[in-house]
C-alpha cells in the first residue's frame, strides 16, 4: 500500500504519533495501548486507523496491544540519538561554564579570613537601612495637598450636558 493509498485520519494518527513518540523520547518507538487515546487525540476509530496503518506496514501490533512505529523509525530513532547527545554536550558545557565563572567555596572562605576587619563581617545588624539604593533618583508623586493640574481637551472645555448641547439648546 503506498502512502496515497492511506486515509486522511491514518495519515493524520500517523504523523501524531511520530509526534508523540518524539516527544516523549521513545527510543523503541512504541505506544503502550493504554496510550493510543491520547497519543492520537484526533483520533476517532482508533482500532480502525490501527488495522489500516498496520495492514499498510505502517505500524506493527505486538500481541499485548502496543503500537510500533515502523515507517520513519530510523530516522526517529537517529533524530532522538541527536537530541540525547546534544543534552549531554549542553549539560557538560553548563557547568564547565559554571566551574570558570563562579568563585568556589575555599575562595570565599580565603577572602573572608582574610578580611581586616573579621569582627564586624560575624556580627548582626542593629539597625535596619532607612534607605535602599536607587531611592533618591525615584521620581516622588505629587502629595494630597497640591491641586491636579486641569487638563483642558484638544477642542476645548466639555460641555455640562451634551444632550443639551447636541439638539442645539444651550445654557451659556
Amino acid at each position: 500500500m503506498a502512502a496515497d493509498d492511506l486515509s486522511e485520519a491514518a495519515g493524520l494518527a500517523h504523523y501524531q504519533a511520530i509526534a508523540w513518540v518524539s516527544g516523549t523520547e521513545r527510543f523503541d518507538c512504541t505506544i503502550p495501548k493504554r496510550l493510543l487515546p491520547s497519543a492520537l487525540p484526533c483520533t476517532l476509530d482508533v482500532p480502525a486507523v490501527t488495522a489500516e496503518l498496520s495492514a499498510a506496514h505502517y505500524w506493527y501490533v505486538h500481541p499485548n496491544g502496543d503500537v510500533e512505529l515502523l515507517d520513519h523509525a530510523g530516522f526517529i530513532k537517529q533524530s532522538l540519538v541527536t537530541v540525547s547527545k546534544k543534552r549531554v554536550s549542553d549539560t557538560r558545557a553548563a557547568k564547565s561554564y559554571r566551574d570558570k565563572h563562579q568563585p568556589s567555596v575555599t575562595d570565599a572562605v580565603t577572602e573572608s579570613v582574610a578580611a581586616p576587619d573579621t569582627e564586624s563581617s560575624t556580627r548582626l545588624p542593629t539597625e535596619l537601612p532607612t534607605e535602599r539604593k536607587g531611592d533618591e533618583h525615584r521620581e516622588v508623586p505629587p502629595q494630597a495637598s497640591e491641586p491636579w493640574p486641569e487638563v483642558v481637551p484638544p477642542g476645548g472645555p466639555v460641555r455640562e450636558n451634551w444632550r443639551i448641547a447636541a439638539k442645539g439648546y444651550d445654557r451659556d
